[in-house]
């Protein structure tokens, strides 16, 4: 026979954040106020699809940092040594009137029926600001622009 049932989607979740006011000088990632999204899988053979895209300013020729965390948890993101920042995304800001955008996807087994809550969390290198969804200036001009980010969760059957 054919087996048939086997990575259906069951779910799908989205949270979209389009405000414009955190801001982190941290120089640890830190949680991203409003990004973050619970599901609560079906079965515990579950798998969970994060994708986001994160749009975000920080200083001139500064780095910025997207950690992935289930809960407090990091998942998905690279592995350090020394005091490298460990992230899923990054990317470096060429202006302080540029917005990145960085993209990442991610499966989590979170082997659980229980609510599980993926975060976003974020820091840009040195004392620069990592500014949601906008640049550092914010110019009010028809060359700077504004971003909007998303964390989309997707349960998939086994």
């Amino acid at each position: 026979g054919t087996a048939t049932g086997f990575g259906k989607i069951n779910q799908v979740l989205t949270t979209e954040v389009t405000a414009f006011t955190f801001s982190s000088t941290a120089t640890t990632p830190a949680a991203v106020t409003g990004l973050s999204r619970a599901i609560t899988p079906s079965a515990t053979s579950s798998k969970i699809l994060v994708m986001g895209k994160i749009s975000f300013g920080s200083g001139l020729n500064a780095r910025g940092y997207v950690q992935l965390r289930r809960g407090t948890t990091l998942i998905g993101n690279s592995t350090a040594g020394g005091d490298r920042i460990i992230s899923i995304a990054s990317d470096q800001i060429a202006s302080v009137n540029d917005v990145a955008n960085v993209n990442f996807n991610y499966i989590d087994s979170p082997s659980t029926t229980s609510a599980v809550t993926y975060n976003i969390y974020g820091c840009a290198e040195g004392s620069s600001n990592f500014l949601l969804n906008r640049s550092v200036n914010d110019t009010d001009a028809n060359s700077v622009t504004r971003g909007t980010s998303v964390i989309t969760v997707m349960e998939i059957l086994a």
